[in-house]
């Protein structure tokens, strides 16, 4: 009986951090300038004020998976109009694994994808791991929009909804 009530009162803890963090005030503005080397060696900067909205798509390894999606259902509706950015979490990989893992993403992504080996800028962000990070950042860098996970119909609804207005405004 009391490994049943230990094991519960660990189940009821863990629900009340896991809600906890999901309820933790995310940054409501963008961090003003951000530069960083892109795979391919070359430095890439984001800045606030930018001429453009920004989606800004944020993973690591496991949240990467969701990113195609995403770029797949908002690309052909927004690309000419809005600037869409990519930030990669590479805070765990060592060192000496930096260029070989820049070298996958070579082979995999054509397009430039900003690499944070230190994971220092993601944080910045209020960037949840595991998941693909969806931010909508409008021109003076205030994030109106932020989805974590897969692209649901329901997600790209309100990730589309955010784009709209950021770009009437």
């Amino acid at each position: 009986k009391l490994k049943f009530i230990l094991w519960l009162g660990g189940m009821l803890l863990a629900c009340v951090v896991v809600r906890g963090d999901e309820k933790s005030p995310w940054p409501t503005n963008a961090p003003a300038l951000v530069e960083l080397q892109d795979q391919f060696g070359k430095p890439q900067k984001l800045a606030f004020p930018n001429a453009k909205v920004t989606l800004l798509a944020i993973a690591d390894k496991q949240g990467s998976a969701e990113v195609n999606a995403w770029i797949a259902a908002l690309k052909p509706r927004y690309a000419e109009r809005i600037d869409i950015r990519g930030l990669a979490d590479m805070g765990g990989v060592p060192g000496f694994l930096q260029g070989h893992i820049s070298r996958k993403f070579q082979a995999t992504r054509k397009y430039p994808v900003m690499m944070d080996w230190s994971g220092k800028v993601c944080d910045r962000f209020g960037y949840r791991q595991d998941v693909a990070n969806i931010l909508v950042i409008d021109a003076d860098g205030t994030i109106r929009e932020r989805v974590c996970g897969a692209a649901t119909d329901d997600a790209v609804t309100r990730i589309s909804h955010a784009l709209d207005a950021a770009l009437q405004a």
